[in-house]
């Protein structure tokens, strides 16, 4: 049984694909799935640093674009200051609401990202190198 082979994707591609991965599920009202958008990036990417660093910006660039978004069209403003006066801060801290959630966007890419990464090395396998005496990847 062969296992099969991952192309090897440019790392733009793979930041797109998990950008474009959260968005989707952003306007799919699934925000709990950001977590596979993540798992994608890591799927594609070289290595277990990159997959972790694409997989949290592409999760947390996408979620605040949707709160952007948000913040226009909606009264999301009062909403955050009342979110944090019910906490006991300032009503000046509404900007903190925000910044958390960007935050935990970014640390639900990255664990998804180091899944992937690990599931795909895991399942797939790793291409030789070219010539005998070459440095492994």
């Amino acid at each position: 049984m062969t296992r099969p082979r991952l192309p090897e994707l440019r790392l733009r591609t793979v930041f797109f694909l998990a950008f474009a991965a959260a968005l989707l599920l952003l306007l799919a009202r699934t925000w709990q799935l950001a977590f596979l958008a993540g798992f994608l990036a890591g799927m594609f990417s070289p290595r277990a640093s990159r997959a972790v660093l694409f997989g949290g910006l592409g999760v947390a660039l996408a979620w605040a674009a949707y709160l952007a978004y948000v913040y226009v069209v909606s009264p999301a403003a009062a909403l955050s200051a009342l979110v944090v006066e019910i906490l006991g801060l300032d009503a000046s801290m509404g900007f903190l609401v925000p910044v958390l959630t960007v935050l935990l966007g970014f640390l639900v890419g990255a664990v998804g990202g180091l899944v992937g990464y690990t599931g795909s090395r895991v399942f797939t396998w790793r291409l030789a190198p070219s010539e005998p005496g070459a440095p492994k990847a």
